[in-house]
Formats: structure tokens, sequence, C-alpha cells
């Protein structure tokens, strides 16, 4: 059974928080970008455990979402700079989606079972 609190990253003792993420710049640099966009969807339990975070070491410096929760099955699904969602598949302990070929993430959703 999922839970559908939507929590960020050092805000889950605050309660319900949403996250509004914008598009990155053309000038911001990759690694100015921290797991801080990922939003969870998931108990605070599990989301304590869970470490996440992006890089762009996919296919033509693509944008991936990565998220590691020891003890539970994850499901993480990103959202590209060009619009497009994937998902990974559910996975235990950690799960990785990423953009197409040279596309930029923009941010990512993460549930745990």
């Amino acid at each position: 059974m999922k839970a559908r609190t939507l929590l960020t990253f050092g805000a889950a003792a605050a309660g319900l928080v949403s996250l509004f993420v914008t598009a990155p710049s053309a000038t911001a640099a990759p690694a100015a970008k921290t797991g801080t966009d990922v939003v969870v969807m998931t108990s605070q339990a599990a989301a304590a455990k869970c470490s996440t975070w992006f890089d762009n070491n996919g296919p033509g410096g693509a944008g991936r979402a990565h998220a590691k929760c020891p003890g539970v099955y994850v499901q993480i699904t990103i959202t590209c700079a060009d619009g497009q969602r994937n998902t990974s598949a559910w996975r235990y302990g950690y799960a990785k989606a990423e953009c197409s070929y040279g596309v930029d993430w923009e941010s990512a959703v993460y549930a745990t079972k």
C-alpha cells in the first residue's frame, strides 16, 4: 500500500509541501542541481531512508534521476526539459530513469512500496 504524501527533502517534518521546479537555464551548470528538486510520493519513514540525486551521465549528456531506498521497492519518474516523462521499473533498493539522448532533466518523482 502506497502512501500519497508529497514531501520535499529537508521538509519532511513540516508536513505537506509542494515544490515547483523550473526548467534549467542554459547558463546553469548541471553540477548546481541537487536532489532537492525531487518530489517524494511515499511515507515519511521510507523517505527518511532514501537518498536521491541527478546527473548528466546518460547518452549524449542526458539527464538521469536516481533513488536509493534500502529495504524497500522504489520506482522513479523523471520529467525532462523537452516535456517527456520516463519511469523506471519497480526495483528493490535502487532505481534510475533517464531522458533521451542529450536532453536535460527538469524534475523527478519517486514512490516506494
